[in-house]
C-alpha cells in the first residue's frame, strides 16, 4: 500500500524514488480514463466503464470508483496490473491510429480495407 506523505530525505537519488499515494491515484485515474476512451454516439458512460473493466481485468465497481474519485488506496499489485494494462491499451491504440493515418494517406476506401481492431473488449 502506498502511504500519502511527502519525502524528507536528503539525498536527491532518495527522493526520486518515492512515489506518494497521490501520484499513485493520479496515475490510476488516467490509466482508467485513457482506457475509457472517446465513447462512441449513444454509449452510456456506464457502458464505457464495463469496458474499461473488462480491459483492465478489475471489476466494473472498481472502475466506478476510481472514476469518481471514491478510491482511497490502490494496493501495490493492483496498481501494477493496471498500469500494464494501460500501457499494453495505448500501444494497441497507436498501431490502431497508424493504420488509419495510413488508410486515409492512401486515398484507400475504407469500405475496402477496415482499420485492424486489436481488442473490443466486454
Amino acid at each position: 500500500m502506498f502511504q500519502n506523505t511527502k519525502s524528507t530525505h536528503q539525498n536527491p537519488s532518495e527522493a526520486m524514488s518515492v512515489t506518494t499515494a497521490d501520484e499513485v491515484m493520479a496515475e490510476v485515474r488516467t490509466a482508467v480514463k485513457d482506457t475509457v476512451g472517446p465513447r462512441s454516439p449513444g454509449e452510456t458512460i456506464e457502458r464505457a466503464l464495463e469496458r474499461a473493466a473488462f480491459r483492465l481485468g478489475i471489476s466494473y465497481s472498481r472502475v466506478w470508483s476510481i472514476w469518481y474519485r471514491r478510491v482511497r488506496v490502490v494496493q501495490a499489485d493492483e496498481y501494477v496490473n493496471i498500469k500494464a494494462r494501460a500501457d499494453a491499451r495505448r500501444r494497441e491504440r497507436i498501431v490502431e491510429l497508424q493504420a488509419e493515418i495510413a488508410r486515409l494517406q492512401s486515398g484507400a476506401d475504407p469500405s475496402e480495407e477496415a482499420p485492424p481492431r486489436l481488442s473490443e473488449g466486454g
